[in-house]
């Protein structure tokens, strides 16, 4: 969730802020990553910022949140950096599975068309979609990929179309 919707800053240049950018209409969304920033930061207060009706912030400090990221706060919009997948999510086979679910539930969507249920996932950063896309193979997926010039740069969507229900299952994506 963090490389889809937050951000990172250090406003008291003490600890770094992690700050997640939740919907509203999303409260079990919201409920998970505070639960699951509690147990990764099991000291450190995790805090619900209301930014107005319609959106919240999950936010908390500490001072390795950059070195577990691997985010360098002053180089910008991580969408400019081209930001690397820290290289632990690859240590487990559930880390792998709750990255791929954060940035479908984050940057992705789950939608009919035409009666078919279809997934996607939207990012500036191709080597977040190639990663995504490389590991559901492994795991006998099917997604396609297509590209779109945009003035921030190349916009990369991921699809799936076929088994799109195995997915979304196996991968525990809710949107709600």
């Amino acid at each position: 969730m963090a490389i889809g919707d937050g951000n990172i800053s250090n406003p008291n240049k003490k600890a770094y802020r992690l700050r997640i950018t939740c919907d509203a209409r999303y409260p079990g969304i919201i409920h998970r990553i505070v639960a699951c920033l509690k147990i990764v930061f099991p000291k450190n207060k995790v805090s619900l910022v209301n930014k107005k009706d319609t959106a919240f912030d999950v936010s908390v400090y500490n001072k390795k949140i950059n070195e577990i990221f691997g985010w360098k706060l002053e180089s910008g919009k991580k969408y400019k950096q081209k930001i690397a997948i820290p290289k632990w999510i690859d240590f487990n086979p559930e880390y792998t599975r709750f990255f791929i679910k954060g940035l479908f539930e984050s940057d992705g969507s789950i939608y009919k068309d035409r009666g078919y249920t279809m997934a996607n996932l939207v990012s500036y950063n191709k080597e977040i979609v190639d990663y995504v896309i490389t590991h559901a193979i492994t795991l006998g997926f099917r997604l396609s990929l297509s590209t779109h010039q945009e003035k921030n740069g190349v916009k990369y969507t991921a699809r799936i179309a076929k088994d799109s229900l195995r997915f979304i299952e196996y991968f525990d994506i809710q949107k709600n």
